[in-house]
């Protein structure tokens, strides 16, 4: 009896497809999880290399202290970065070479299955500051990385007490013939290359920094006319709705959102698409898939919130088209690589009348992109401590309060000729990277 059953048993197929497909089930997942969490290392480790080679600028413009100042700039900004253990090393070496190395782990999600939960990463940059003849590379004397186009704004650009802007291969030019056209006041350190400034009439008070040239030939807008048209939709696909969720995680389907507020959510995901009139309340890690996305009216992200998203643009259709972000907020947002709006962060169309944006406490934040708005007079309140690699500026004016900046010049910034025409003037120093 025991034999026959046990043949039986043996002869039955009834279940071989569940037992098939069970069998088969985690090295496919494993497959789609090597793909997915292999892209998520390599944007991680771009991000990792970005922060890195900030971080040997800085330093590397800081004389006597360079490996101490890019230690403190990493370490300040590690938190931002989706990697656990990150940690960076610097070393001065010949040639008055400051050298870093970064290493981080990430956590995997679908690669879990195959007993693979972290991968580690790492990246290595190096800088120095050329003195008086620059390399071939470095000839060309730097790229304008911020650009005020108001023709004849009085204070173009203020900079108040504390404010501090560390760009070392970078220029801003200031077109304003006002009077003044820039005020600089109290401890303040502007670490660029030059500020162009068209206007005969600074006015600097104070213990400040800065490399200030008047009555300089500043530079037009160069992207005036140049940027992709965007179809604005008519229509709202969801409007005059709140999200009630106390802790509860959205995904937001591809759409239109009008007069729409999130309250509590912890983790809300957008899809490209319009958004007018949107508020979110609490702290919430927003996570914005790749495409374009159109802020219409006033749109609000408040109190601690976390702005996050790789190959992103953002159009403002119109003049009273923003984004306040109020409340220790923190930006980590990219440009697209290719495409339409390939290197465009922030943008907006031409001609549209001067108004007022304002980014106040937005901490430790990274960019990377062209933020194109030649109508906004932008200013960035207390505790605005950015970190923006491959950057580009066009505003109309801008204010910094108490703000600290630490950028390098993007594609799209503009090179510039040597600036050094006199025998007499003091020999030039420009911070690159040479790795």
């Amino acid at each position: 009896m025991f034999l026959r059953r046990l043949a039986a048993f043996f002869g039955d197929r009834r279940g071989n497809v569940g037992i098939i497909f069970g069998l088969t089930a985690v090295p496919a997942i494993g497959v789609v999880g090597a793909g997915i969490d292999f892209a998520r290392a390599n944007h991680e480790r771009a991000a990792l290399q970005s922060m890195l080679d900030s971080a040997v600028l800085a330093g590397v413009a800081e004389t006597g202290k360079e490996a101490a100042t890019a230690k403190a700039f990493f370490d300040a900004q590690a938190a931002s970065l989706n990697l656990t253990e990150a940690t960076a090393t610097f070393t001065m070496g010949a040639g008055s070479t400051l050298t870093g190395t970064a290493t981080g782990t990430m956590e995997t999600t679908l690669l879990g299955v195959m007993h693979i939960t972290t991968i580690a990463l790492s990246a290595d940059a190096a800088a120095r500051v050329i003195v008086g003849e620059a390399e071939e590379d470095a000839s060309a004397g730097g790229k304008m990385c911020i650009l005020l186009v108001d023709p004849s704004a009085t204070q173009s650009l203020l900079v108040n007490g504390g404010a501090e802007i560390t760009a070392p291969d970078c220029e801003i030019h200031v077109r304003s013939t006002g009077t003044p056209a820039v005020t600089i006041n109290g401890t303040t350190e502007l670490k660029v290359q030059k500020i162009c400034v068209k206007s005969s009439r600074v006015t600097v008070n104070g213990n400040v920094k800065a490399p200030v040239e008047t009555d300089c030939a500043a530079l037009d807008d160069p992207y005036a006319g140049k940027l992709p048209t965007v179809a604005v939709p008519g229509n709202c696909t969801v409007a005059n709705a709140s999200y009630n969720v106390n802790g509860a995680n959205i995904d937001l389907p591809a759409g239109n959102y009008c007069n729409v507020n999130i309250n509590g959510a912890s983790n809300v995901t957008m899809q490209p698409g319009l958004f007018q009139n949107i508020t979110f309340n609490g702290s919430t890690r927003i996570s914005m898939a790749p495409g374009l996305y159109i802020f219409k009216n006033s749109n609000i992200i408040n109190s601690g919130s976390v702005m996050k998203g790789t190959g992103v643009t953002i159009y403002f259709p119109e003049a009273n088209s923003n984004i306040q972000f109020n409340g220790d907020v923190t930006l980590n947002l990219s440009a697209p690589a290719s495409g339409d709006y390939a290197g465009i962060l922030f943008f907006e169309p031409p001609n549209l009348s001067k108004s007022p944006l304002v980014f106040n406490s937005t901490n430790d934040s990274l960019i990377e992109g062209l933020m194109y708005l030649p109508s906004r007079n932008v200013t960035f309140n207390s505790s605005s401590n950015i970190t923006a690699h491959k950057v580009m500026l066009i505003y109309n004016t801008m204010i910094l309060n108490a703000s600290g900046w630490i950028f390098s010049g993007s594609d799209k910034a503009i090179p510039l000729g040597s600036d050094d025409e006199t025998g007499d003037a003091e020999a030039p120093r420009q911070a690159v990277l040479v790795h």
